[in-house]
């Protein structure tokens, strides 16, 4: 039986090649010709075969096989392949990379990055209606009100003229400081008053007690805290043989009273801020000739003593972080950490420009932006993380005034700056745009001071209060409301 099955096999196996062949059986010599044509016929085939790359070896046509290759291979002119190996520079790869076909990508700049991320928080889709409706309303500003001071009301002062210089509000806004220029003697005095409103939202003033200086006060500030809102400082500029000094005063329903004093040895003082942080609420600084100081209000102590290489014209804290930014004679704007001592400081260097010392800083509530105004008549918006400028806001007029402040609504909205040729104008902090200018009443003489100044809210005389622009020039403040 299984002999039987074996030569079945071999039967069928006879079968299955004489079916492969094209034709009947062929022997000897013949067989030997059939191969040879068989070889040429199927050339195309091999060609097909050869035409395989493997990266590293080559197809040698007469041995019809692969080798390997090296770089002294002869007659070919090879690269180095990525797997380690050799292969054939003039084969087509379809794969391979032209250097003209690579685009390349510029890394972005600092400043394009912040010029995006400003763009991203001061545009269209992302202001808030409060921010629109303030700047539509900004365009349309016009005088509502006169309000006539009096700084010899209740003290006698030697002065023939006088003109407003500066007003500051309290915490609440419910009390102004105001700084007056007189002649002839050239003093300055330094009064207090009460804003009462009435149903209509109409303003009146009630004149408090005055003082005069016969040394130029360069910074003068209330408390924005409303647990020291009955506190203020005022900074005199010295001159001679007296130094620089920063007094506070504490008000006291009509009158007024010295609580300290910090006096600045030596040196000039400049300019003076109050931190805004309620964690450092009792927190003055005081920049003054290539020095900065901070000092404690309940304590009367110096906190932080700083050198710098300039003079320090302006100071600003932030709202939420300990850092205090002084703005200096060389136009940069350094940072210090008020938790920080030794070489940690300064924390960032910005410069605004060789020409443009600093008389202004504002930081914003984002806690990113800070805007900067310099004697070059330059006024800038800064990111603090990319330390660059990011917008310029063009008009701005200033050459040689010391001290020039501008001012921010409490919604980071709108500039509102004066500008030494007399004009007070108005800009959006998201786009730049001028949105209104406000010319000096033809009717003041501008001998006197011919810089208005001024301070917005957005609720002149308590809580509910009519917000508007208040404009001091000659002996009467002008309030602008929509």
């Amino acid at each position: 039986m299984n002999m039987f099955k074996a030569s079945r096999r071999r039967r069928s196996t006879r079968r299955r090649t004489e079916t492969y062949s094209s034709g009947p059986a062929v022997l000897g010599s013949e067989r030997s010709s059939v191969e040879d044509n068989t070889i040429e016929k199927t050339g195309p085939q091999k060609s097909c075969v050869r035409g395989i790359e493997i990266p590293g070896f080559y197809y040698d046509p007469e041995k019809k096989r692969y080798f390997k290759m090296t770089k002294d291979h002869p007659g070919k002119k090879l690269v180095l392949c990525h797997c380690g190996g050799w292969k054939d520079a003039t084969t087509v790869n379809h794969n391979r990379v032209i250097p003209s076909n690579i685009k390349v990508t510029k890394k972005p700049s600092r400043i394009s990055i912040a010029i995006n991320l400003k763009h991203r928080e001061y545009s269209c889709h992302s202001q808030t209606p409060s921010r629109n409706m303030l700047e539509k309303l900004t365009r349309v500003l016009k005088l509502k009100q006169k309000l006539t001071l009096d700084p010899s009301s209740n003290d006698f002062f030697e002065m023939d003229r006088f003109s407003v210089s500066r007003i500051e509000p309290d915490a609440c806004h419910e009390r102004i400081l105001t700084l007056y220029d007189t002649k002839p003697t050239g003093n300055q005095i330094v009064q207090f008053h009460d804003l009462l409103k009435d149903q209509y939202n109409n303003l009146d003033v009630v004149h408090n007690m005055a003082m005069m200086k016969n040394q130029k006060i360069t910074g003068l500030l209330w408390s924005p805290h409303r647990e020291t809102k009955n506190i203020y400082i005022a900074s005199l500029l010295g001159h001679g043989n007296m130094s620089g000094e920063t007094m506070i005063f504490k008000v006291d329903g009509a009158s007024q009273r010295i609580v300290g004093r910090c006096n600045v040895h030596s040196n000039t003082v400049w300019t003076n801020s109050w931190s805004k942080n309620p964690l450092y609420s009792n927190m003055i600084s005081i920049g003054a000739s290539k020095v900065a100081l901070t000092l404690d209000v309940t304590t009367k102590r110096r906190v932080i003593h700083v050198k710098c290489v300039s003079d320090v014209f302006a100071q600003e804290f932030s709202w939420s972080n300990p850092v205090l930014f002084n703005g200096s004679r060389d136009g940069c704007i350094r940072t210090c950490d008020v938790r920080t001592l030794g070489h940690n400081w300064p924390v960032m260097c910005l410069k605004q420009g060789k020409l443009a010392s600093i008389t202004c800083l504002r930081a914003l509530h984002n806690e990113n932006h800070l805007l900067a105004s310099g004697l070059d008549g330059s006024l800038k918006m800064w990111d603090l993380r990319a330390k660059a400028c990011v917008l310029d806001y063009r008009g701005h007029v200033n050459e040689i005034t010391h001290g020039l402040p501008f001012y921010v609504d409490p919604t980071d909205s709108v500039i509102f700056a004066a500008g030494q040729d007399s004009v007070t104008r108005i800009w959006s902090i998201g786009s730049g745009e001028l949105l209104h200018s406000i010319p000096f009443p033809k009717s003041v003489d501008k001998s006197l001071s011919h810089i208005p100044a001024l301070y917005y809210s957005e609720g002149w005389g308590g809580k509910g209060g009519m917000p508007g622009l208040l404009y001091g020039a000659g002996d009467s403040i002008y309030s602008y409301s929509y």
